[in-house]
């Protein structure tokens, strides 16, 4: 009897060890379980706070993509209106040089024009130019057939000095002006440069022409050559016999001398459309011209 209650004090014991140890196995089991919830919990925390933060540098990137976008806009839209700022200062600096410029044209006309004689003018084919008069002072000549036009003025040069101003146009580098003897009656389709009349007359020649300056079947260079949109200027001196051309009131080295008869002023074209506008023809209260570097007298 005593082994038995031994027997089952040692069952009796040995199953609150086994009880104990079975509660302690759960109490780990929930704690492991907790511990696995807990670090599941910290995962998924993890991985939501990583989504927030490549969310953000996404929003960030696309930000920064976004204001560089905007800044290259920005700096396209000042460069272009740098640019047209650019266009319209050039823009107003060449119509300010433009209107100068046509203010002192207008005003050398003025000049020109105060004191000018009628402008009247020899008509040897009147199907080959046609005239129309413009403000009651100028003159203005078109070329209706393609031919030499040798167009002389009726007034005659002598006692002072004496201007013609002209300027031609879709002349296309055949323009010619200078002077005639009186005492030649220049004939319909004279070419200024062809014999007879080249021992009658002194021109001032286009770009074309060989020659800056023609006389007597001879030519000299020299000067700048005439062309279209240019203001010309020829002046006579009967005092010294000298005849100078001015181009856009710049004085030209190669002038004639020895002119000690009367003379007339003639101009010439050769194409249909061209046109020559006489400004003035003024005797003046004295020369202009003066002494220059290079200047050379081609005679008479």
């Amino acid at each position: 009897k005593n082994r038995e209650r031994a027997e089952k004090e040692r069952v009796s014991t040995e199953l609150q060890r086994i009880t104990q140890e079975k509660t302690r196995e759960q109490i780990e089991k929930e704690r492991v379980s907790a511990e696995l919830r807990r670090i599941s919990e910290e995962k998924e925390r993890i991985s939501a706070e990583t989504q927030r933060i490549t969310q953000e540098k996404n929003r960030e990137q696309s930000d920064k993509e976004r204001i560089s976008v905007e800044l290259r806009s920005e700096k396209a839209d000042k460069e272009r209106i740098n640019s047209t700022l650019r266009n319209e200062r050039e823009e107003k600096d060449r119509l300010k040089a433009e209107i100068e410029k046509l203010k002192q044209e207008n005003n050398n006309l003025k000049s020109f024009n105060s004191q000018g004689y009628p402008i009247a003018i020899i008509n040897k084919d009147p199907e080959a130019y046609s005239f129309v008069d413009i403000d009651g002072c100028q003159k203005k000549i078109t070329i209706k057939k393609e031919k030499n036009n040798t167009i002389s003025l009726s007034q005659v040069l002598s006692n002072g000095a004496w201007s013609l101003e002209a300027k031609f146009q879709n002349a296309n580098g055949w323009p010619a002006i200078g002077v005639v003897q009186d005492s030649y009656d220049v004939p319909e389709g004279a070419g200024y440069w062809l014999e007879p009349h080249t021992q009658h007359i002194a021109a001032f020649g286009g770009q074309k022409f060989t020659s800056s300056v023609f006389r007597k079947g001879w030519g000299m260079k020299g000067n700048l050559k005439l062309n279209d949109n240019q203001l010309l200027r020829i002046e006579y001196n009967s005092g010294d016999g000298t005849l100078v051309l001015f181009i856009d009131n710049v004085q030209q080295p190669i002038y004639f001398s020895g002119i000690w008869e009367k003379v007339r002023f003639f101009v010439y074209a050769w194409d249909v459309g061209a046109t020559c506008t006489i400004y003035s023809l003024k005797k003046l209260p004295a020369p202009t011209s003066k002494n220059i570097m290079n200047q050379q007298a081609f005679k008479w």
